[in-house]
């Protein structure tokens, strides 16, 4: 690392904080949205269990979707717990209960679920498939499964950035390198049938930015993404880069979001599986 650099305040960011905006909030995701591939799976009485339920705004559409059915909401964060719950509470759900939970060791019995929905989780973990095996365990026979990741190499942008584009390489090689799966998207196929599951088919879908105000607020995520001390201080530790080139990167998202010829897009994969 560059000595000059190395004597510079690294910058600071609580992923925690960024994703409580409001205009940055999961809790804007609707179930049609994220949940509409399986949505055609599932019936009212159901019981199920969304696995990563981060805020809870997902998993409540699904708790009124299932009524008198009910849903439970595991994350391993607390403070997305707590949230998940508040906003029960404010939109007087009653058939829905979170936990502080990983997916690797559900506090369930055997047999407890209809069906189980996992969301942009799978990227995340080291091995997805004791995962999948779990939520097999707890799921009755002929219960489904209906899982959605994203493939970052289907992410696009334009206009063409050379400092964007290397960006987002050293972005994916660092998870990649932390254990996790940027490519998950093209596997989930294969994660739910070495998993247990039968009868597994495939979709995708997109989410894209095409207008000032989505522009600028996925350039204002990116950058933020980008200055995480979750992100910054092992990069540098591994002189993968130094401070300047964050300070670069940081600076081409804001003038990328800025463009007014900005658009981004990105692919999510779908998949739905049964428990024979």
């Amino acid at each position: 690392m560059d000595a000059d650099v190395g004597q510079q305040q690294e910058p600071k960011v609580d992923l925690r904080s960024v994703f409580a905006r409001d205009q940055l909030d999961l809790a804007f995701k609707s179930i049609g949205k994220e949940a509409g591939f399986f949505i055609p799976h599932l019936r009212p009485g159901m019981d199920l269990l969304d696995c990563g339920c981060g805020p809870g705004s997902i998993t409540i559409g699904l708790a009124e979707l299932l009524s008198p059915g009910s849903v439970v909401g595991i994350d391993v964060s607390e403070l997305q717990i707590e949230r998940a719950r508040t906003l029960a509470l404010e939109k007087s759900v009653e058939n829905v209960d979170f936990y502080d939970a990983t997916a690797y060791s559900l506090p369930f019995e055997d047999d407890t679920f209809d069906a189980a929905f996992v969301h942009t989780v799978l990227q995340h973990l080291r091995e997805p498939q004791l995962a999948i095996r779990e939520i097999h365990r707890v799921l009755k026979p002929g219960g489904v499964i209906g899982v959605r990741d994203s493939d970052w190499s289907g992410h696009i942008r334009g206009p063409s950035n050379q400092v964007l584009d290397a960006a987002w390489e050293l972005y994916t090689r660092f998870h990649a390198q932390r254990g996790r799966h940027p490519y998950a998207g093209r596997n989930l196929r294969a994660f739910l049938r070495e998993g247990g599951f039968v009868n597994v088919h495939g979709t995708a879908s997109s989410e894209y930015s095409g207008d000032t105000d989505s522009v600028q607020a996925t350039a204002q995520v990116m950058a933020l993404l980008f200055r995480s001390s979750d992100f910054v201080k092992p990069v540098l530790e591994m002189e993968w880069i130094d401070l300047a080139g964050i300070n670069e990167i940081v600076q081409a998202w804001k003038e990328w979001g800025e463009n007014p010829d900005a658009f981004y897009a990105f692919t999510n994969c779908e998949a739905v599986g049964w428990k024979q």
